[in-house]
């Protein structure tokens, strides 16, 4: 049986002054590292994974701004509602029918919010299409359908206007991150209508853009398939990738993750396989109609999923407004950041990835000249936060112990380099001692 949980100690006068915060106190045999130093406005937990228990509390409970620790919201509420195996996909899907050399009717490229659409991806996709078609010529139009986004290309922070610090514009049919362009959009359909032309289809005309979703009833043509969302967690959280993140949160929302995260709660692949030999549940059909009836996702409507997923999931709802946490909006408490990585971890499809996507102290992503020559290098894998005057840290470590534990420290109103020593230092203690 385990101990029982120990109580707060009563902070002497003295302490008072300079506390305010000391909590739990981990149990017989865990030596946990020193809060010192952490700051007046700042937090940390450490749990063990093993038992459950809280190792150590301090100012726990109390929110903070997190900055790019929100991503590990983000991407953990894609995970379980999408599920590792999801895939932004970009159609291409046709009215009409051939007659002939020529298609009779329009042809409608349509952005599912992948991140990493690239023009490469394009003129592979219109390879497929021409070759899908069977036909030299387009009679009718080529149309863009970018509706499954809003028109906001940057966050909560800048609204419509692009965000300099998110490394792109977001859109659901953004090429390249929108590079070398104010309007991704109309962008995507210029490249697309040349990649056509070179692979052979004669378009003529001017590329339209269309203010509503193509027709359901269009007859699907071709598929681009992007990175699966364990590919993206990596992409996302190593780096630390605001442009990726901002575009998954609006994927909670859009019209192929509505569709994903009901195929998923049924049971069923995330995706509708291209070809099935075993006729699909009603079900099926409810989520694609659910799909097609949903309006443009927005920022906003994203964070509301995520909300709403994670008020489930944790039992508390976290105040999250945006994807990246490049707004100083945000407010989590170390407590609600530990719970989620101790939700995420128990779960065997999701912890693998989530593992595997944080970068490695001292080797990998944001962490790779941290904590070298310490402890932590291959024992600890967390997420970093930075904006001006906050800093955080959040992840796992296998301590030298033997003991698996999630840990969350946010610190805000500090230096930053101050804030990042303590965490460093904190962390190298916990792997070795903890």
């Amino acid at each position: 049986m385990p101990a029982p949980r120990p109580t707060r100690t009563t902070l002497t006068s003295l302490a008072v002054a300079t506390a305010a915060t000391l909590a739990v106190a981990a149990p017989a045999g865990a030596a946990m590292p020193s809060t010192s130093g952490i700051g007046s406005r700042a937090g940390v937990v450490v749990i063990d994974l093993g038992t459950g228990r809280t190792l150590l509390s301090r100012d726990g409970n109390s929110r903070r701004i997190p900055a790019s620790v929100t991503k590990l919201f983000t991407v953990g509420t894609a995970l379980e509602l999408l599920g590792p195996d999801w895939t932004p996909r970009t159609r291409v899907v046709a009215t009409g029918q051939a007659d002939g050399r020529t298609w009779d009717g329009d042809l409608h490229l349509v952005g599912g919010g992948d991140p990493s659409l690239s023009t490469a991806a394009l003129r592979a996709l219109a390879a497929q299409t021409v070759q899908a078609l069977g036909v030299d010529k387009l009679g009718g139009r080529l149309r863009v359908d970018a509706t499954t986004f809003d028109d906001w290309q940057g966050g909560a922070r800048t609204g419509k206007a692009a965000d300099g610090d998110m490394g792109g514009r977001i859109g659901a049919i953004s090429v390249d991150r929108g590079a070398r362009t104010t309007l991704p959009a109309s962008r995507a359909g210029s490249l697309f209508r040349t990649a056509l032309r070179t692979a052979g289809l004669t378009v003529s005309g001017s590329v339209v853009q269309d203010r509503t979703a193509a027709p359901a009833s269009a007859t699907p043509i071709a598929t681009h398939e992007g990175p699966t969302l364990a590919q993206l967690a990596a992409s996302t959280l190593g780096p630390s990738d605001n442009y990726n993140a901002e575009t998954l949160l609006k994927d909670l929302a859009s019209r192929d993750g509505i569709e994903a995260a009901c195929r998923v709660a049924a049971s069923l692949p995330a995706i509708t396989p291209p070809e099935t030999l075993v006729p699909e549940p009603p079900v099926a059909a409810e989520c694609h109609a659910k799909a097609i009836a949903a309006p443009s996702a927005t920022t906003r409507s994203g964070s509301l999923v995520l909300r709403t997923t994670l008020r489930g999931v944790l039992g508390s709802t976290p105040h999250i407004v945006d994807g990246s946490g490049l707004t100083r909006q945000n407010r989590v408490s170390p407590a609600l950041v530990a719970r989620l990585l101790q939700r995420l971890d128990a779960d065997p499809t999701i912890s693998p990835v989530l593992r595997a996507s944080l970068p490695q102290a001292g080797r990998s992503g944001t962490l790779a000249g941290r904590m070298r020559g310490t402890a932590a290098v291959g024992r600890c894998a967390a997420k970093t936060g930075t904006i001006n005057g906050v800093s955080g840290l959040a992840g796992f470590c296998t301590t030298k112990r033997g003991r698996e534990v999630a840990f969350a420290i946010l610190q805000n109103g500090g230096n930053v380099s101050s804030a990042r020593a303590f965490q460093d230092r904190f962390v190298a203690r916990l792997a070795q001692s903890g």
